[in-house]
């Protein structure tokens, strides 16, 4: 399944909805269904939640469950239509988790805030093990590996700047991770590591002559320090940037300058 459209559970009068927006039903603590959703099932409960929703147009929206490789969902609106595509991690959800999601997205799309409630359940379920261990399996499957860009970019080569810094900065059994140009030219998130595919991309918006270097080795050392300190779960939250990150980001050589550079590119 890569791209499932559910554009024929219209007229929504066959459907039976129940009253209020749903929070009643948020009172369960199922979160992850013992069966995948069916499509059957997909159709009316996002038929009935979107019945609620009197200012919509029911005729102009449509459902699509996509195999995005994240658990997300987006809102686009193209010749008159509404299209909600969601992940198809979101069939492994709860019929009551399901239900909140589709008003989580209404409500978005609206420009409501959502419920406290209804962010609960999603936020349970985005972070419940058993949806994260899948999340992580079809990461590797579809991958971002395909979506980055060759370390060797026109201005400077993020493999050889990544050894320089390692030598550097690391012990000698640090492990080089696979390294990559974004494709887009990002101007505010210059970096990131991706734990699971052990991957760090760098924006290319940095490969380019007007760029010092020292820039470049600093994004690389700050995504470094995320394979050297990991994550730190404390309570529900797992933290990232902790005080021993920050401490030891501060050794960096020019650290104070770049910096500076960063946020003045960002301030444009």
């Amino acid at each position: 399944m890569k791209n499932t459209v559910l554009e024929d559970f219209f007229p929504l009068e066959e459907t039976q909805s129940g009253k209020g927006d749903g929070e009643n039903e948020n009172k369960q603590n199922d979160i992850v269904s013992s069966e995948t959703l069916d499509m059957e099932n997909i159709k009316r409960f996002f038929s009935e939640e979107l019945e609620r929703f009197r200012s919509l147009d029911v005729g102009k929206v449509k459902l699509i469950v996509y195999e995005y490789s994240t658990i997300k969902y987006t809102i686009r609106e193209k010749r008159g239509r509404i299209f909600f595509k969601i992940c198809d991690i979101y069939l492994m959800a709860s019929p009551n988790v399901f239900r909140a999601v589709c008003r989580k997205m209404l409500r978005h799309y609206l420009n409501r805030k959502n419920t406290a409630a209804d962010e609960t359940l999603y936020k349970n379920f985005t972070r419940n093990p058993e949806v994260m261990k899948r999340w992580k399996t079809i990461r590797l499957e579809r991958g971002r590996g395909k979506d980055i860009l060759p370390p060797k970019g026109k201005k400077y080569d993020l493999e050889e700047i990544a050894r320089r810094v390692i030598i550097k900065y690391f012990p000698d059994n640090f492990p080089l991770p696979r390294l990559g140009w974004s494709l887009r030219r990002a101007k505010r998130r210059f970096g990131h590591y991706d734990r699971d595919l052990h991957t760090v991309v760098v924006s290319r918006f940095l490969d380019s002559p007007s760029i010092p270097k020292y820039l470049v080795e600093y994004i690389l050392y700050h995504e470094f320090l995320h394979i050297k300190h990991g994550e730190v779960l404390v309570g529900d939250k797992t933290w990232v940037h902790t005080s021993e990150f920050h401490k030891d980001e501060k050794n960096f050589h020019r650290y104070a300058d770049a910096k500076k550079l960063l946020k003045k590119i960002v301030n444009g």
